[in-house]
């Protein structure tokens, strides 16, 4: 148990305590062999600065090696490793989000230069790995909305049913 509260304190996580009943589980029978006990417990780290991993990046055929290499550039314990692993992931996201509008305009020029030019295997190849490619891109993008629309669903869910539930 003493390993159990060393690492809390090492990744910064505090008990977070609890407001109501002190017994979150109850065996009712006689008063002298009744059972109560606490199964739920929980932890946080105090700090607000939360990593948000976004989804769109597994996709992206260098995300494993970045965090590799972020992870294995970095001593410490396992919060300063992903404190690391968070701000450098975080860069890598804001270029590889730049690169990858500026791969899926170049593939969309390429594609309408392809539609301008006489129909040959070759064209037809180039055109199908074009389209391929800009698939790709899309489905990142939409993993990137998706994720968003998510976020902002949680944030702003319960006011809108809060809303309708006032006025009904």
């Amino acid at each position: 148990m003493e390993e159990f509260w060393k690492a809390l304190g090492d990744c910064d996580l505090a008990y977070m305590g609890f407001n109501r009943q002190k017994f979150t589980w109850e065996m009712v029978n006689f008063a002298e062999t009744n059972i109560k006990e606490r199964l739920d417990s929980g932890v946080a780290n105090m700090e607000r600065n939360r990593f948000k991993f976004k989804s769109w990046w597994i996709l992206e055929p260098s995300c494993e090696e970045v965090i590799k290499k972020l992870w294995n550039e970095k001593s410490g314990n396992v919060l300063d490793k992903l404190e690391y692993i968070h701000i450098g992931l975080q860069r890598w996201g804001k270029n590889i989000k730049g690169e990858r509008e500026r791969r899926s305009k170049n593939l969309r020029e390429r594609l309408v230069e392809l539609d301008g030019m006489a129909r040959d295997d070759d064209t037809l190849a180039e055109i199908i790995d074009v389209k391929l490619e800009l698939n790709q891109e899309m489905e990142k993008e939409e993993m990137y909305w998706e994720q968003r629309a998510r976020a902002n669903w949680l944030c702003q869910g319960d006011k809108i049913t809060a809303f309708f539930h006032s006025a009904g």
